[in-house]
C-alpha cells in the first residue's frame, strides 16, 4: 500500500532528542502530509467534517498548553 511508506518508522531517524529547527521540521512534515491530502476525494467530505470538532478541540488543547497561552 502506498500509504504503509509515509508510516514506516524505519524511516524516521532514531535520535533521544529531535534536535531539527522548526523550519527543519515543517520541511519534513510537507512532503508526506501534501500526499496524504492528495489521496482525499469528494467521498471522504462526509467523514473529514465529522471530524473536524475533535480536531477543533485537539487544536484548543495544544494551544492552551503552550506557555504564556490563555483562553479568556
Amino acid at each position: 500500500d502506498v500509504d504503509d511508506a509515509l508510516f514506516d518508522t524505519t524511516q524516521i531517524p532514531l535520535t533521544s532528542r529531535d534536535i531539527r529547527t522548526v523550519g527543519e521540521l515543517l520541511h519534513d512534515v510537507d512532503h508526506p502530509a501534501r500526499h496524504l491530502l492528495r489521496d482525499v476525494a469528494g467521498d471522504d467530505a462526509g467523514r473529514l467534517l465529522h471530524g473536524w470538532p475533535d480536531l477543533v478541540a485537539a487544536a484548543a488543547t495544544l494551544w492552551s498548553s503552550l506557555p504564556g497561552q490563555q483562553f479568556g
